[in-house]
């Protein structure tokens, strides 16, 4: 299943992308639900607060291909790129961490395109773990769950 999708550049685009991502309810389990909406929010939320263009009416694109026991995503927008920094933020920021929760809860990842700004992440759902741990569904940190 693929879901696409392209945001106006406001305040309200993340919520937008979580809305959107209930088409994917049933199809992927629960936790695996939350999470990607989560990461979506994040790289939403960072377009809008990093993208350097000079257009006006920009949109943030998201694509979102569901395959066996794995999302794949992509968030794209018309920025000239970035320097990824996942250094240490204080406990006291109430921002930066966006980069350090795909690092951290996706599988892989990795930044696309040097005309535009995409952050991609491949996240596995329960079938996936399951698959790869032999019947059993782990987590990322090798817990059942």
């Amino acid at each position: 299943m693929q879901i696409t999708f392209d945001l106006p550049a406001r305040p309200a685009a993340p919520r937008d992308a979580r809305l959107a991502l209930d088409d994917l309810r049933g199809r992927i389990d629960a936790a695996s639900l939350d999470t990607l909406k989560l990461l979506v929010t994040e790289l939403v939320t960072n377009s809008l607060r990093h993208c350097k263009t000079s257009r006006r009416d920009w949109r943030i694109h998201v694509n979102v291909e569901v395959r066996q026991g794995e999302a794949y995503v992509e968030v794209c927008d018309p920025g000239t790129g970035f320097e990824v920094d996942l250094g240490a933020t204080s406990p006291f920021e109430v921002s930066g961490r966006g980069l350090f929760l795909v690092d951290r809860l996706a599988r892989r990842w990795g930044v696309l395109g040097e005309s535009t700004s995409c952050v991609w992440f491949e996240l596995a759902t329960a079938e996936g773990r399951e698959r790869l741990n032999g019947g059993l569904a782990l987590d990322r940190d090798g817990r059942r769950g």
